[in-house]
Parts: C-alpha cells; structure tokens; sequence
C-alpha cells in the first residue's frame, strides 16, 4: 500500500481526527486522575483515592487520597491515637499509645550482708520512689508496665575488713527474657580495700518484663570475712523510659 497516498483515505483522516482531538482533551482537562487496584475487587476503588492495594481480607488495603496524597493503612488493628509499630521482620501493626505509663522508679538500701560465695538478688527497699508501682522491694523485682525503651542504673558498694586475702566481686543488671544486660567484675581485690559498682544500660522491654540486680562476692585468697559475710552498701536500683514522648 502507498502509505502517502493512504493519509488520504477518508477513514484515515477521520481516525487521525479522532486521536488528535482526544489527545487535547486530555491534556488540556484540568483535573484528569490515573486510578490503580490491585488485590481484592480490582474493578472496585474509592473515588478519592488514586491507589488501592487490598488484601484477601476486604477492607484491609493501603490508600492513597488523589486530593492530599495522604496514605491509610487499614489492616482490622488501626484505631484513633494509635502509632504504627515494626516488628523484628518488619511487619507493621496499629498498636495503642502508651504515653501515659513512663513513671521512673528508684529504691535504694543502705547495707546488706550477703554470704560469700553466693549470687543474689538484690531487694533495695529502704527507701522508694515508684508512682508505677511497678517495683517489688520484697523480691527486689521491676516489672515493665508498657513497652518501650528503659534506661536502668545501679550501684553497690563492698566495704572493707580485716580479713587476710583477696576476692573477687560481681554486679548485673538483668531482665528474665534477656539474661544479663549489664555487668561489673572486679577481680582480686584486697579485702582491706573497698569496692563500688557502678552500672547502666538502655533496654527495649516487653511489657512484663522482669529486671533486676545480681551481685555475688568470691573469695579468691586467705580466708575471707570471719562471719561469712560480704557487707554490701549503698545499694541503688533505678529505672526510667525513655521513650515517652514518640509521636
């Protein structure tokens, strides 16, 4: 076919018409929106939105407003005041606002005879300051009331005594999921000598998470204290999140 001579062809100069005359309409329309489905009722979509990507579960789907460009994420868990959270895989759900649970602990105990050789929880308790009540001074126990971000301090010291020899002394701070999270070892230290701990660590607890304050005194040479004991003082347990303020 003479293509020169089929620009000519009445059917062809109607179809030429045609797309030229479609082509400025679209161009020149102010308000022409493109609208993508995917997923679940493809020939479905909101009317305000440009994107849709619906799941298996209808109504659960991902959103763009054609208007503003602001995204809705409706997976059955979203909810007024509440804050998209990851997982460890990455997978996000709607999850409440815990602002309001952020009260700091602190108990702290002036002395506590420990026997040598032994590991054990500290139970500060002479004085506290828990709003929480989130703090156990019979067990020594913080427990998590929200999920966060917590700092937790503590420091101990071991007095001096006229025992003959060295030992070693050891403080941790831990949670019952994670084991230890902190830890000072202060190794063949004279028994003439005092000591002091000092500990502090930045943890993301569950709610319900326990944590706590081990400490255990060794002798490593001589004979140790004559009663058996290690005189542990100024003994401090404290905790705060930090997270509070997470918008």
């Amino acid at each position: 076919m003479n293509f020169k001579a089929s620009l000519y062809h009445p059917l062809a100069v109607k179809m030429i018409f045609s797309i030229l005359f479609f082509s400025g309409v679209l161009f020149n329309a102010p308000d022409v929106f493109a609208q993508v489905k995917i997923g679940t009722n493809p020939t479905s979509i909101n009317a305000a939105n440009n994107l849709e990507v619906e799941s298996a579960t209808v109504g659960n789907k991902v959103s763009i407003d054609k208007t503003s460009g602001k995204m809705t994420i409706a997976d059955g868990s979203q909810g007024t005041g509440k804050v998209l959270t990851s997982d460890a895989n990455g997978v996000a759900t709607w999850e409440a606002f815990t602002n309001g649970t952020c009260s700091a602990f602190e108990a702290s105990k002036t002395s506590y005879a420990m026997t040598l050789g032994t590991a054990a929880v500290l139970m500060p308790g002479d004085n506290i300051i828990d709003p929480a009540n989130a703090y156990n001074p019979a067990t020594g126990i913080y427990t998590v009331p929200a999920k966060g971000t917590y700092i937790f301090t503590a420091t101990a010291g071991e007095g001096n005594n006229s025992a003959i020899g060295t030992r070693n002394s050891q403080m941790s701070i831990q949670t019952g999921s994670k084991g230890i999270v902190a830890r000072s070892i202060l190794a063949d230290v004279n028994y003439a000598n005092g000591l002091a701990h000092s500990l502090s660590v930045v943890v993301n607890a569950e709610a319900g998470e326990t944590v706590f304050i081990m400490i255990s005194s060794a002798v490593v040479s001589g004979s140790g204290s004559a009663s058996g004991k290690a005189l542990i003082n100024t003994i401090r347990f404290a905790g705060s999140r930090i997270d509070c303020n997470r918008q």
